[in-house]
């Protein structure tokens, strides 16, 4: 995939920029860099002492996203992503998708239809992801919106050392959003329900996600500008690992808070300010660690 990914790429954009002079209307692109810190990108028995830490770098990753509008209801979409750390190399990876959207207004409900395939370059194996997600939505008059979600995702590693964790993953979710200050802020609740069911049924899970969320729109240095607060518990079972288990995972909690601020330059170009805290807890001291990761990015649209 390496030598595959950069023709891909520019295969996609010589697209775009010939396509645009005939249907510039139909036509969108998306490209980001983002320069992060994280001080937990490895986390184990390090080999020269045998005790566990934590080893921190710094990364350099950039998105294209190229999309065409066929109508009011469908698009489809090509986006590539490559991330290079600065020392932990071995941590680098690069992923290529392509997805197709599907939107309907049926009486007072939002339905959509969403697929993607995508190939992730890892150090040892590529993984690919096929995935399809059935919306239901539903607006009310008073400023609350409803989301109803269905995700079933196909795992498949391209080695065979790695087949093991192969998996079909089903997720059910439902969002609350409650719209106020004249659309200019909100407060959301969701909450998911998962089952992976991977080839080594130690590796089977089941998965309880609930979240809030708030967010405020405003004019800064006047710039469009908001705020986001969100923070999540989830709480992972492994149905089928005994309980004493000192080999395999039997649970594997996470407590996460992010924060960002956004800020739109222009209609073009856009800057973020990203903090990322991730606080998990296992029956395994090398799955029990916190995180902490940095990050700004550039983005730019057209």
């Amino acid at each position: 995939m390496d030598n595959k990914l950069p023709r891909i790429a520019s295969t996609c954009l010589m697209l775009f920029i010939t396509s645009t002079h005939s249907h510039a209307a139909n036509w969108s692109l998306l490209a980001e860099m983002l320069v992060s810190n994280d001080d937990a990108v490895n986390y184990g028995y390090l080999l020269d002492n045998r005790n566990l830490s934590s080893e921190s770098d710094s990364a350099l990753s950039y998105l294209v996203n190229v999309e065409y509008q066929w109508n009011d209801q469908f698009s489809t979409a090509f986006e590539f992503s490559d991330e290079q750390y600065q020392d932990l190399n071995q941590y680098d990876s690069q992923y290529y998708s392509l997805s197709l959207d599907w939107t309907e207004t049926i009486g007072d409900f939002d339905v959509s239809l969403y697929g993607s395939h995508i190939d992730i370059a890892l150090d040892n194996t590529d993984l690919t992801l096929d995935m399809a997600s059935p919306n239901l939505s539903y607006f009310f008059s008073n400023g609350i919106f409803l989301n109803l979600h269905h995700t079933l995702i196909d795992k498949s590693f391209s080695s065979p050392e790695f087949n093991y964790l192969s998996a079909k993953n089903s997720t059910t979710g439902l969002s609350t959003y409650y719209f106020f200050s004249n659309s200019t802020a909100f407060i959301s609740i969701s909450y998911t329900d998962s089952n992976e069911n991977a080839e080594d049924n130690n590796y089977d899970y089941r998965q309880k996600t609930t979240g809030i969320a708030t967010q405020k729109s405003f004019s800064f240095l006047g710039k469009k500008s908001k705020i986001n607060l969100s923070y999540a518990i989830r709480e992972r079972d492994y149905t089928k690992v005994s309980v004493r288990s000192n080999k395999y995972r039997t649970f594997e909690d996470r407590d996460r808070i992010k924060i960002y601020f956004d800020t739109r330059l222009s209609p073009q170009w856009a800057l973020r300010l990203s903090y990322d805290r991730k606080d998990r807890d296992s029956n395994l001291a090398d799955y029990a660690y916190d995180n902490n990761l940095y990050s700004f990015r550039v983005q730019y649209q057209h």
